[in-house]
């Protein structure tokens, strides 16, 4: 392109002469412009000042100066337009003046003086050194002007260093109206920065037109910048400044002028295709486009050549794009190129869309197409009838199937899939169930075409299509099951298992996964986990939960349930914690929720709450050799790996765990060289530590330390085979047990013989009883099997109900076989709680269950006829079981305070039964959550006597036979003798009110039916320790109740109620003092009251932190012990000679500052078994010396003095417990309701 001279004449000329650039003498203006430059520029500055002060008087006209710019000189006419730029300037200054200003710029605005205007205007600003107004100024304004191009030309050609900065200042103008024909002016002065400005147009989304036509004219790039142009949101081609007809008309002949090349072209060039039609389908979307004839015809052209895997997606979308097109030119060829595009090997589109037309998801259809065009676009509903018509009716069942189970069989790298957006799976979840994109971060080829296939098969499924055809889909998943080895997994495996799942429910050509060929696959069981292992599991959770569903509604369902037994060789447990734990747990995060819904709802044993605890606390300290701390390792990692580092393990550490006796840190170092071994090789070694293992660790003399690193071992283990390690256990702990006693057809104990049997887990050495690290793991056990053996029964009779409609064994008997059976094994716990347990006693209660649980008269006839005294091998640890039996204990009433809390119907029914009375007050004090008990209480205790053989109680006259209490009232007094220990423990307003109401009456009616009977007598006196203003009641219910024979065991029950109450009050007191002293010194003292048999003065015991010397030897009182108190602690110096002043609260209001006449202990009472002594000088100077308080000691002796000679003793009422502790001190009479003057 020639540079045109003539518009840089003035720039030229100020910096060369004539002289230099002779060839600038033939354009005509050179002349006028020597002229200008050789004017008196400083002269005319000051004339045009000098004129705009006229102006300011109004004197001249516009007419005048236009006819002066025609008849006036060179100097004339400069010093007009500079006035007139000036003038223009000022008024843009003043606010809506435009209108008048394009009025009164005659001379700017005249096209015939616009040359010469444009001319002094360059020249102006190139001459005048200090110039009015600046370059970017001059432009501003003169686009206020009429066509102001032409001016701004011609000044920026002359200062070329403002081209930049002018383009900046009209794409940032408010103003736009004029800019876009400016700026195609500047584009065309410089062509080479047209990318630049066609850049700033497309980042600023403004001028759509401009930059088509710079595209078209200037950077010849028509195909990268439309495909550009039309990317994300492309609204702004059609908004603000909408593309014109003569722009669009110019890219459509130059994409079908394409096309058509590329039809004519023996080699098409696929990627090009690609572009020209996604820009075509960009623009039919953005702009509602009509074709052609003649471009249809080239369109339908395209669309019918040979179907490429890289092209297939853009020409569904230019068929929908303009579908109602199409089908008017030729829809019979349509029906052809969709057909064509369905039998394409992996290309899903057209089944996908099919998919989304049967189901009515159009929004699905326009996020394909805004996928594939990078846009965002709605695609034309006019065409959807004729779509939907032909996706829907137009392809057979065998085409769509074929088309589905092809899809994924070869991956090219060229294929690619719109049907993943880059935005996260979790949002984009079709009504179906159907996740249209995959997880972020694994967005490659063949994980979107896995994916499209995985959704394609699901739908097909689901609408039976695979049925109709007589396909067999089983193949096909098996493969994608056994092919799914990369994490993540895809997130519509679930979905195709599910479906898969139902279709065998229902399809007859469709089968279930062998169980043969799941079982090879998991032919060594210890092998690691892998993900295809993940989810055949879950194939078969979802199978059987399928089968479990179709129970009620389809009897004529025709899958068939994969046996727990299977579940337990591949250990489900294994596999759970792999999911959960796996690579942080991201690995399965979408799997996760339907995965642990499945495996609770058909193994409830594996979610222990407890246990699932203890798990998590050992796994942050588990130490192993990979640096696995999940619970699953690698197979190459840890100890050695070779057979022969295994077989000297066995022969070395497994020996050293059965001397253990001898040599207990070398167990313990084998267990824990065990604990760091792989994961496959503990559990092919786990049957030989457990046998190895157990019962000798049963031994009294076992080492503590071996017995919790087996623990620590067999908690390793339950995390990864739970179900084998229980049978394993309660087999190695009833090896002492004759093998008739098992049941015929094996030496050992299975899994399912516990689920179905639990009563067997009691069939094992006694010693487990007594050995509280193993009971542990027996109650561990015992819970999971109990859990199970009520899924179990449940699952059998759901089974048993279908198809029978007689309903003669229904849910309420179901319910209450389990409970009977939850009941047998509750009450043998309780039994191992007592002091003596023995074989016989157990086998009694196996036998009154055995027609619930089966038949176990071998176990039990062996149990009994056994030639091992079990009652004197037990014997010597019965003797030292103190805390052996606590510990137990404990353990057994955590187990029962679970229980109650998740079956609150349980406690209430071993309550209504009973059991041995020497457990009440154990038990009530163990179990937290006893107090549940509070509700069924009055239910229990006016129950009517039943005959209830088993439980003994002592007693003696009426009601009593051999010293045992009558069958009719045994469980009365057991609900007597609980509803007091519970009264005891919970000093509640209802449980008083409860003990007035209720237990009062029983007690009564008791009292007599049981000819004051020990056991109700030991009641009263429990029931008045827990209600102290009960005492009175309790005692005239007693008198009443007694005869002449009972009169010795209501002295004996009257004297341990007193007994009982001032133990209370005296323990009150301790607690009320100790609290204090801890507040005011803060030291742990300690204060016990301690009460002489045969006197009737209290002496106080104190601390030694707090005491040098016992107060009780030496004779202090509690009157001076109190004012030694009030010393300390207050500095007052006070005498308490009259004790009659205080009292000490026997409740808890104690420390609350109020205290109640009938709640106190008053030493002054002479009815009262306790009694102060009044305090003396004297007496308090003992107290001194003895607890050696210095302070007090001078001033005690100045009293002394002074009483010698006074007459009257002075006498101070003490206080001695103030506000801040809490404690009242004050005059009352009596326990009870009696009271006494003051002395």
């Amino acid at each position: 392109m020639d540079l045109d001279y003539q518009l840089f004449l003035p720039l030229l000329l100020v910096r060369y002469s004539i002289e230099t650039l002779p060839f600038l003498i033939r354009y005509p203006q050179a002349g006028k412009i020597l002229e200008y430059l050789d004017l008196d520029y400083r002269l005319i500055q000051r004339q045009a000042k000098e004129e705009l002060q006229l102006r300011k008087q109004s004197i001249g006209s516009p007419l005048q100066r236009s006819g002066l710019f025609e008849s006036g000189t060179a100097e004339d006419r400069a010093r007009i337009v500079l006035t007139e730029l000036t003038r223009l300037h000022e008024e843009l200054d003043r606010p809506r003046q435009k209108q008048r200003i394009s009025f009164l710029s005659q001379v700017l605005n005249n096209p015939l003086y616009r040359s010469e205007v444009s001319l002094l205007i360059s020249i102006l600003t190139l001459r005048c050194r200090n110039p009015i107004l600046d370059i970017q100024a001059i432009v501003c304004d003169l686009r206020i002007l009429k066509d102001p191009e032409t001016l701004i030309t011609s000044l920026i050609a002359n200062h070329p260093t403002e081209y930049y900065t002018t383009i900046e200042s009209l794409l940032d103008s408010d103003h736009l109206g004029s800019s876009r024909t400016i700026l195609s002016r500047l584009c065309k002065l410089a062509v080479h920065r047209a990318w630049d400005i066609r850049q700033q147009l497309l980042e600023r989304r403004m001028f759509p037109n401009l930059a088509i036509e710079l595209t078209i004219e200037h950077c010849h790039d028509e195909i990268n910048f439309m495909n550009r142009i039309l990317r994300g949101q492309p609204k702004w081609l059609i908004e603000s400044d909408p593309v014109t007809k003569s722009s669009r008309t110019s890219i459509l002949e130059f994409i079908f002028s394409s096309l058509n090349d590329e039809l004519q072209s023996p080699t098409a060039n696929n990627s090009t295709i690609h572009r020209l039609l996604r820009i075509l389908s960009g623009m039919l979307g953005l702009m509602n486009l009509i074709l052609s004839a003649e471009q249809l015809e080239i369109s339908l052209q395209v669309l019918e050549m040979r179907p490429e895997p890289s092209i297939i997606d853009i020409k569904v979308c230019l068929i929908l794009m303009c579908a109602t097109q199409l089908f008017k030119y030729g829809k019979a060829r349509i029906e052809r190129v969709l057909t064509a595009l369905l039998k394409c090997r992996n290309s899903p589109q057209v089944l996908l869309l099919t998919i989304y037309f049967q189901t009515q998801q159009l929004l699905l259809i326009d996020e394909f197409a805004s996928n594939v065009l990078s846009m965002t676009v709605v695609i034309p509903r006019e065409g959807f009838r004729h779509l939907e018509t032909l996706f829907t009716t137009g392809f057979s069942d065998e085409q769509l199937a074929s088309c589905a189970l092809s899809l994924d069989q070869s991956r090219p790298d060229n294929t690619s899939s719109p049907f993943m957006p880059a935005k996260s799976a979790f949002n984009s979840t079709s009504s179906n169930g159907l996740t249209i994109s995959s997880r972020p971060g694994s967005n490659t080829t063949s994980s979107n075409l896995r994916s499209s296939s995985y959704i394609c098969v699901t739908h097909l499924l689901k609408r039976d299509i695979f049925h109709r055809s007589h396909m067999d889909v089983r193949d096909w998943i098996l493969h994608r099951i056994l092919d799914s080895t990369t994490l993540p997994l895809d997130v519509n495996m679930v979905p195709l298992l599910t479906a898969y799942a139902e279709a065998v429910s229902r399809a007859e050509y469709i089968s279930r996964i062998p169980f043969n060929s799941i079982l090879a696959y998991f032919e060594n069981p210890a092998e690691d986990v892998t993900p295809p292992k993940v989810l055949l599991a879950l194939y078969m959770l979802l199978n059987n939960e399928v089968c479990h569903s179709h129970l009620n509604n389809d009897t004529r369902a025709r899958s068939v349930e994969y046996p727990d037994s299977i579940f337990q060789h591949i250990q489900i447990r294994k596999i759970l914690l792999y999911v959960q734990n796996h690579q942080g747990g991201t690995a399965f995060e979408s799997f996760q929720p339907m995965f642990l819904k499945l495996v609770n709802a058909q193994f409830p044993e594996l979610f222990d709450v407890t246990t699932l605890l203890m798990e998590e606390g050992a796994a942050s300290q588990q130490i192993t050799a990979s640096g696995d701390t999940l619970g699953v390792t690698s197979g190459k990692a840890g100890l050695g790996s070779s057979t022969e580092e295994e077989t000297s393990f066995k022969d070395h550490h497994i020996k050293a765990i059965a001397q253990h006796l001898d040599n207990p840190d070398a167990a313990v170092k084998a267990y824990r060289l065990f604990q760091r071994l792989p994961q496959m090789r503990r559990q092919s070694m786990s049957r030989e530590i457990i046998q190895v293992s157990l019962p000798s660790l049963l031994d009294p003399s076992s080492s503590s330390t071996v017995l919790e690193a087996f623990k620590n071992t067999w908690d390793q283990l339950n995390s990864i085979m739970p179900h084998e390690l229980w049978a394993m256990t309660i087999n190695a702990c009833r090896s002492n047990i004759e093998s008739s006693a098992i049941k015929s057809g094996g030496d050992n104990y299975s899994y399912e013989w516990l689920v179905q049997d639990p009563l067997l887990l009691f069939n094992v050495d006694l010693r487990v009883f007594r050995t509280p690290v193993v009971f542990r793991l027996f109650i561990q056990i015992l819970g999971a099997v109990m859990v199970a053996s009520r899924h179990y029964f449940r699952t059998m009779f759901e089974g048993h109900q279908i198809g029978h409609q007689s309903q003669d064994y229904g849910e309420i008997h179901l319910g209450t076989a389990i409970s009977l059976q939850d009941i047998i094994l509750i009450q043998m716990l309780l039994e191992i709680c007592q002091r003596r347990t023995s074989r016989t006693k157990l086998a009694a209660n196996v036998k009154s269950v055995a027609t619930v649980s089966g038949a176990l008269e071998a176990t039990i006839t062996t149990a009994e006829s056994s030639e091992m005294d079990v009652d004197k091998a037990v014997e010597p640890y019965d003797e030292a079981e103190g805390d052996v039996i606590k510990e137990i204990r404990v353990v057994t009433f955590n187990f029962l305070h679970q229980q109650f809390i998740d079956n609150k119907n349980l406690a209430k029914l071993i309550h209504f039964q009973g059991y041995p009375l020497d457990l009440i007050p154990i038990m009530v004090k163990g179990v937290d959550s006893i107090h549940i008990c509070i509700d069924f209480l009055p239910e229990l205790l006016l129950r009517p006597p039943v005959n209830a053989p088993g439980m003994t109680g002592r007693g003696g006259g009426g009601g009593v036979k051999g010293g045992m209490l009558s069958d009719e009232f045994e469980l009365q007094v057991f609900a007597l003798r609980f509803a007091a220990q519970l009264c005891e423990r919970f000093p509640l307003p209802n449980t008083l009110q409860m003990a007035t109401e209720v237990i009062l009456p029983r007690l009564r009616a008791l009292a007599i039916g049981t000819g004051f009977s020990s056991v109700v007598l030991e009641s009263a006196t429990v029931l008045a320790k827990a209600f102290p203003t009960l005492r009175e009641d309790i005692v005239g219910i007693l008198r009443e109740t007694s005869g002449s024979h009972d009169k010795a065991a209501l002295i004996a029950t009257l004297k341990a109620i007193d007994k009982e109450l001032a133990d209370h009050i005296l323990a009150t007191a301790q607690d009320a003092m100790s609290g204090f002293l801890c507040d005011i010194y803060l030291v742990n003292t300690q204060f016990l009251f301690q009460v002489p048999n045969k006197t009737a003065s209290t002496h106080l015991w104190a601390h030694r932190s707090a005491m040098a010397k016992n107060p009780v030897d030496q004779g202090v009182s509690l009157s001076a012990f109190v004012d030694l108190l009030k010393f300390l602690c207050y500095g007052q110096v006070e005498c308490l000679n009259n004790p009659g002043d205080f009292a000490i609260s026997g409740w808890p209001s104690f420390k609350s500052g109020q205290v109640e006449d009938a709640q106190c202990w008053h030493p002054l009472d002479q009815s009262a078994h306790l009694s102060a002594k009044p305090v003396t000088w004297q007496k308090l100077l003992d107290a001194v010396n003895v607890c050696q308080v210095d302070a007090l000691r001078t001033h005690c002796k100045v009293a002394i003095m002074a009483e010698a000679r006074i007459s009257k003793t002075n006498v101070y009422k003490a206080n001695a417990l103030r506000a801040h502790c809490k404690v009242v001190i004050k005059d009352t009479v009596g326990i009870g309701k009696s009271s006494a003057n003051d002395k």
